[in-house]
């Protein structure tokens, strides 16, 4: 069953209205633009990852989706956290296009349209994590759960290569069509329960308390003042700015729309943690 539902990240909602009220020169849009783009693939990626996870049977596993947790003054988050009695898992989701190559040395390396790019290790990521919830569990005095991390690569067309002397990377790292076969591999091998009811209970209790979605503000964040965004209320038909205010109507200069009530957006109410 479903314990936390993914949904659209703060801080994409928040760099979508960024973007609607930044100058069309500004300096800083591309970054933004180049950023959003970046967040709404990893969104669609994990969307993806939700619907095969979707076929696994719905009173087997807890599944938590985008936790984000603190410990010892440091945030980590998982993609998606599955628990059972005997197990926990970690799934760390890429939406990754190209040709990905694992090479010796920990080394990822990217290979799209004739160009080379290199990336995190995606194993010594999903490991870290690992760690920081083991501490997580361990401060919250659960019996010593299992964990195993899987790395789920989203593009089905993305062609994975594994350059390394070791078969942890074709063991960890898959398409998402092949996840819920490896959380039932791995609840089979795995089988003696860790957890009893009660601590199931309680752990799902303790991670949907303890999450806390990233929620920076938005204009500190790009080093932005309200001086940089655009005032005022967008057009709903055109998305002009501003309307302008005449007795009982909004009008907008741009397509001549009137509307006879006021439109529900403002710049203050768009930005109230900046």
């Amino acid at each position: 069953m479903i314990l936390l539902e993914r949904t659209l990240p703060l801080m994409v909602q928040k760099e979508e209205a960024l973007l609607k009220r930044l100058p069309p020169h500004h300096p800083k849009r591309p970054l933004v633009s180049e950023n959003l783009e970046k967040a709404k693939a990893g969104f669609r990626g994990e969307e993806n990852l939700d619907y095969h996870l979707s076929f696994l049977p719905v009173k087997e596993y807890h599944i938590f989706n985008a936790l984000r947790l603190h410990h010892d003054g440091k945030a980590f988050q998982i993609d998606t956290f599955i628990v059972t009695p005997s197990l926990g898992i970690i799934i760390e989701c890429k939406n990754i296009a190209g040709k990905l190559i694992f090479e010796k040395f920990n080394q990822m390396i990217r290979i799209k349209e004739k160009k080379e790019q290199g990336f995190q290790y995606l194993l010594a990521q999903a490991e870290r994590q690992l760690i920081q919830l083991q501490r997580w569990l361990t401060f919250h005095k659960f019996p010593p759960l299992p964990l195993e991390y899987i790395i789920c690569i989203s593009n089905s067309s993305t062609i994975l290569i594994n350059n390394t002397d070791s078969p942890q990377v074709s063991e960890k790292v898959m398409h998402a069509i092949h996840i819920p076969g490896k959380v039932k591999e791995l609840n089979q091998r795995y089988s003696t329960p860790v957890l009893s009811s009660h601590d199931m209970k309680r752990l799902s209790r303790l991670l949907c308390e303890w999450h806390e979605p990233l929620d920076l503000p938005i204009l500190t964040y790009y080093q932005l003042s309200e001086n940089d965004i655009l005032k005022g209320v967008h057009c709903p038909l055109c998305q002009a700015l501003p309307m302008q205010r005449i007795p009982a109507t909004w009008y907008c200069p741009n397509c001549k729309i009137q509307i006879q009530k006021s439109p529900p957006q403002s710049h203050r109410r768009l930005f109230p943690s900046s």
